[in-house]
C-alpha cells in the first residue's frame, strides 16, 4: 500500500513538473491577439502611485488604482485651439537582478475611454526614454485609447522595437489624460505595464 501511495505521488510530481516546464514562461494571453510572456518579469504600476505633474494639482482625483479628473475640472485650453492634458508620471525601473536588461515589447494600459473613438476625451501614454549623461528624452512609444473602440474598462496596447540599456538610461511611463469639457465622463486610467509579447497564433 505504502508503495502505491509513493507511486502515486512521484506520478504527481512528476506531471507537475511536465506542466512547468511547457507552461512556466507564459501567462495568460489578456490581451486580445497577443501572448504574454513572465520571462523576462514584467513591469507594472497603478496609475495612483504616479506623480502627478504641477500643472494639473487642483485638476485630479485618485480612488483606488484610478487616476482621473475631479469632479468637474476639464482640461485647460490652449492657445494652439487644443488643450492641455492633465499628466502623470511613474517611474519605471529594473525588476530584473544584476545587470541584466529586459527585453521588453509591449506597453499595456489599463483605462477607460467614455466617448470611445471621438477626441472629447482620450488617454494617451508614453514610453519615454532618458539619457543619463544629458537628461536628453526620447519617447520609445505611444498607446492612445482613440484608436481603441471597447466599451468600459479594458487593456489596450502598443508594441515597441527598443533595447533597454538601465545603465546608461532611466524610464518612465507619461500618463496624459484629456477632457475637453462637461458634457463627457472623466477618462480614468488605472494601470501601466511593461512586457514581452508575441502574437497569438494558436487557434482557439
Amino acid at each position: 500500500m505504502k508503495t502505491a501511495v509513493n507511486k502515486v505521488g512521484k506520478l504527481a510530481a512528476l506531471a507537475l513538473t511536465l506542466a512547468s516546464f511547457t507552461y512556466g514562461g507564459q501567462a495568460a494571453a489578456d490581451v486580445a491577439g497577443r501572448i504574454e510572456w513572465n520571462d523576462p518579469s514584467p513591469w507594472t504600476t497603478l496609475a495612483s502611485t504616479c506623480a502627478v505633474d504641477e500643472s494639473g494639482l487642483k485638476q485630479y482625483a485618485f480612488n483606488y488604482a484610478d487616476f482621473y479628473y475631479l469632479g468637474s475640472a476639464v482640461s485647460t485650453p490652449n492657445r494652439k485651439g487644443g488643450v492641455f492634458p492633465l499628466v502623470g508620471r511613474c517611474n519605471v525601473d529594473n525588476p530584473l537582478d544584476a545587470n541584466v536588461n529586459p527585453k521588453w515589447n509591449t506597453l499595456i494600459i489599463g483605462y477607460m475611454d467614455p466617448d470611445l473613438q471621438k477626441t472629447a476625451a482620450s488617454v494617451v501614454a508614453r514610453l519615454i526614454q532618458v539619457k543619463r549623461a544629458t537628461g536628453a528624452t526620447s519617447t520609445l512609444a505611444i498607446f492612445n485609447s482613440n484608436t481603441n473602440s471597447t466599451v468600459g474598462r479594458t487593456e489596450g496596447y502598443v508594441t515597441f522595437d527598443a533595447s533597454f540599456d538601465f545603465h546608461n538610461n532611466a524610464y518612465f511611463v507619461q500618463l496624459e489624460l484629456v477632457r475637453a469639457s462637461t458634457e463627457v465622463l472623466s477618462p480614468i486610467v488605472y494601470s501601466a505595464r511593461l512586457v514581452d509579447s508575441s502574437p497569438d497564433t494558436v487557434p482557439k
